[in-house]
């Protein structure tokens, strides 16, 4: 499953990821090497994991 979130964290190559709609932060999560640029509050799609939505990793930036 894909998600969009918005980015609340950056630490080095890896970023937590905000659900706005469920109130979700993730724990730090992979960025696939493609994306560049991150900024905060960057709008990301994340490959989802699991059904908790904390784990995946950001593969794309809109």
């Amino acid at each position: 499953m894909n998600k969009r979130g918005k980015i609340a964290e950056i630490s080095g190559d890896k970023v937590k990821v905000i659900y706005e709609n469920e109130g979700i932060m993730t724990p730090y999560l992979d960025v696939a090497r493609h994306v560049t640029n991150l900024e905060m509050n960057s709008i990301v799609i994340v490959a989802i994991y699991d059904n908790d939505l904390r784990t995946g990793t950001v593969i794309g930036v809109i």
